[in-house]
C-alpha cells in the first residue's frame, strides 16, 4: 500500500471551491452498533444500524465575496441542504484519489474566535444527511 502526505486537499462547498482555505478536512462515518442480542444468547449479537456521517472542516477565515464566510453564512442563514466535496490529493478523482461526497446541513456556524496575533480560522461540523459516497470518477 503506497504511502502519501496530504498536500493537496480538495473541498467544495455547495459547489465553491474553498482549498485554498483549507487547513484541516476530516471524513467521517460511523454506523450504529445496535444490540440485538436475544434471552440464551451466550454474548453480544450486534447489528449495524443507521449511518451518522459528517466532515469536519478547519479553515482560515476569509470573508471576502464568494470565500468562507459568505459561502457558509448564506448556506447556515438558507437552513438548506447542499453538497460538500472532499479529496485527499486535488480535484482529479480516479482509484488513486477518490472523494467522498454527501448532502449535509450546516446546524452550527462560528465564523470568528481566536487569539490575538494567531490566523483566523474556523472549524465547521457539517452533519450529513443520508449517508457518504465515494466516488472514483
Amino acid at each position: 500500500m503506497a504511502k502519501f502526505v496530504i498536500l493537496e486537499p480538495y473541498v467544495t462547498v455547495n459547489g465553491v471551491d474553498l482549498s485554498d482555505h483549507v487547513r484541516e478536512a476530516a471524513v467521517e462515518m460511523t454506523v450504529a452498533d445496535v444490540d440485538v442480542t436475544a434471552s440464551g444468547g451466550d454474548g453480544i449479537e450486534r447489528l449495524g444500524g443507521l449511518r451518522d456521517d459528517k466532515f469536519t472542516l478547519t479553515l482560515y477565515q476569509d470573508f471576502a465575496t464568494g470565500e468562507v464566510d459568505k459561502t457558509f453564512w448564506t448556506l447556515f442563514d438558507a437552513a438548506t441542504i447542499f453538497e460538500v466535496r472532499v479529496a485527499a490529493q486535488g480535484a482529479v478523482i480516479s482509484d488513486a484519489n477518490p472523494a467522498w461526497t454527501g448532502d449535509v446541513l450546516i446546524t452550527e456556524y462560528p465564523p470568528t474566535g481566536g487569539e490575538i496575533g494567531t490566523a483566523a480560522m474556523t472549524e465547521v461540523v457539517l452533519p450529513v444527511s443520508g449517508r457518504i459516497a465515494r466516488e472514483t470518477s
